[in-house]
This record gives structure tokens, C-alpha cells and sequence, in this order.
């Protein structure tokens, strides 16, 4: 081997194992594992609050680490107590509410409320709702529905609502006397299409709310009914703020269309 080369293999050598200062000095390697007391860790060079190989991250922002904190998704705690993490400690044993529906913010004018209620200690007695603080209905058991999601569709303080923001409050309470409420403001908001037709079969689609008419004793007048395979209509009730009326029907099938323009 000519000298020069062979002089050229044993240096390259010695500088593999080699490392470098940042003022450009060699250091060995004995002398740059002094210095990082977390030499298996690529993202310490000292153990901190966690620890090598763990980081300090404080995910929920509580001022506690989350190798230190028993509960990292919850800023209120570091420790279940009683209740558990993500569960305030005055409101465990009381009924978790949810609304299901209205899934929205933005609402038609003929409103369908379906709310779900659990006991954390016993059974669901009585959910209450209430429509900007007016009581609407108890609803006693599973599923509890009012509005048109309710098949009886009795609740007319949510039927032909105005355009407006208006807020659902249920109450939910549990056999041992134990309340839990949720909120939920919803916007009436008029797009122009006719609640029932927007939501297709088993609605009426004539006449909808914009429609205004006096009508006499003895007058007759058209109902039309988005009516599904095996669905037939019985009665036709009028229905005010005040009052309520039967009629006499005659039913008639056919298509229609409905001209959006």
C-alpha cells in the first residue's frame, strides 16, 4: 500500500471517534457523557421534574406535569377525588343531560327536542324542559322527546316559532331527588322551505306556516300529506294558541311536486 494512503485510513479512523465542541475543539467521548446526564435520552441532557426517558409536558396546563398528574385531560384536577377525573367534585352523583337533537345551533320553526338523561347512583325519574324558562312538558321515561320528534307532537310552545334565539333548558331528575340540567340555544332561523317538507315523508307540506287564511264555518280547504308506503290519515285537527278542532275529511291519493322556486 503506498504510504500516503495508509496515512489517510488511520486518520479518517481517529476522527470517527471524535466529537466536536461548539467552538469546534475536540472533545472524547468520556468528556461529552459527563456533560449530558441523560445520555439515553435525545431530548434531555438532564432529568428535569419526570425524570430521563419521560417528558415534562403538561398537557392540560395545570401547572403539573403529566407524569406527576393523575388526571392530564382535566385542568380543574391532578387526582380523581371522589368524583373522577373530568367531573367536578360538587357535581358527581347528580344525572349527566345531554341534548341529542337539535344536533344544530340553527333550527326550523316547528322544533323536535330529544334529550338524554343517566344516573350516576339510581334511575331517571323525570326530565323537565322549559323554552326560555317556560315550562314545556315532563317527559317520565326513555326516550324523552317532545316537539316533532314526540309522536304525539303535542307540545305547541315549540310549533310555529318565530325567528329569533331562543333557549332549551332540560332538567333531568334522578330517583334519589338529585338534579342535573344542560343548556342549549338554538336560532330560529325562516330559509323559505316548508318545515314538513324538509323533513320528507309523514309530513304535511300544505299549508305551512307562512300561510295565513279565515276560513268560515262550513268552508272546506286542502290538506296535503307527504304520506309514507303504509301510512293512511285518519283526522285532521285544527289546532290554535287557544283552542282545538276536529273536522270531517275525505281523502284523496296522488303525486305531487313541490316547486322550490
Amino acid at each position: 500500500m503506498h504510504p500516503r494512503s495508509l496515512f489517510n485510513l488511520v486518520a479518517c479512523s481517529c476522527f470517527a471517534l471524535m466529537f466536536f465542541s461548539a467552538c469546534g475543539i475536540p472533545v472524547d467521548s468520556a468528556e461529552a457523557d459527563q456533560e449530558d446526564l441523560c445520555p439515553d435520552d435525545l431530548e434531555k441532557t438532564e432529568p428535569g421534574i419526570c425524570g430521563c426517558g419521560a417528558s415534562d409536558v403538561d398537557g392540560d396546563g395545570d401547572g403539573t406535569p403529566d407524569c406527576q398528574d393523575v388526571c392530564p385531560d382535566d385542568p380543574a384536577k391532578v387526582a380523581p377525588g371522589n368524583c373522577g377525573c373530568g367531573i367536578p367534585e360538587d357535581g358527581c352523583g347528580k344525572p349527566i343531560v345531554r341534548f341529542a337533537k337539535p344536533a344544530t345551533a340553527t333550527v326550523s320553526a316547528n322544533l323536535g327536542v330529544v334529550v338524554e338523561a343517566s344516573a350516576s347512583d339510581g334511575e331517571i325519574a323525570k326530565v323537565n324542559l322549559f323554552i326560555n324558562d317556560q315550562f314545556v312538558r315532563t317527559e317520565g321515561g326513555s326516550p324523552y322527546e317532545w316537539g316533532t320528534a314526540n309522536a304525539n307532537k303535542e307540545d305547541s310552545s315549540l310549533l310555529n316559532l318565530s325567528q329569533g334565539t331562543y333557549e332549551l333548558r332540560a332538567e333531568a331528575i334522578d330517583d334519589g331527588g338529585e338534579k342535573g340540567t344542560a343548556t342549549l340555544f338554538v336560532t330560529v332561523s325562516d330559509t323559505g322551505v316548508p318545515e314538513s317538507y324538509a323533513d320528507g315523508p309523514g309530513k304535511i307540506i300544505y299549508p305551512w306556516r307562512a300561510t295565513t287564511a279565515v276560513l268560515k264555518a262550513g268552508q272546506s280547504f286542502e290538506v296535503w300529506f307527504d304520506a309514507q308506503t303504509d301510512q293512511t290519515v285518519n283526522a285532521v285537527k285544527l289546532r290554535g294558541p287557544f283552542n282545538e278542532l276536529n273536522t270531517s275529511i275525505e281523502v284523496e291519493r296522488g303525486d305531487w311536486i313541490y316547486d322550490k322556486t
